[in-house]
């Protein structure tokens, strides 16, 4: 099983709602970069993935970004200094202007609805 999901069954029907709403809203394309902000993503978008080649859509860039590696200092006001250059490094600013779309994606709420609007 999948994190703390009870099958691995309803994590694929979560994963599969999320791709539903990335489509609707027009975010699962290759126009978006997708952020995977933690190594919990990688299942998710893997699965999200397999579930686009099944159904024969697009699959946008996926990028990791595993910011729990960095030893960061967690206060608000720090971080909003510390992450983006250590996004820099790891994301090339001058292609991030070929996008249209960037979503930050992050699996600590295994529910499938991380983007509620």
């Amino acid at each position: 099983m999948v994190y703390g999901y009870k099958t691995n069954e309803e994590f694929i029907d979560k994963s599969y709602q999320l791709l539903q709403k990335l489509d609707k809203k027009n975010l699962w394309n290759k126009d978006t970069l997708i952020i995977g902000l933690d190594k919990s993503v990688r299942p998710l978008a893997y699965t999200l993935k397999k579930l686009s080649d099944v159904e024969k859509k697009q699959t946008p860039d996926i990028r990791f970004f595993n910011y729990s590696s960095h030893d960061l200092n967690w206060r608000k006001e720090k971080l909003i200094k510390e992450i983006p250059p250590l996004l820099k490094r790891k994301l090339n600013p001058e292609k991030l202007s070929k996008y249209n779309n960037i979503v930050l994606l992050d699996e600590h709420i295994f529910s499938g609805e991380s983007f509620m609007h």
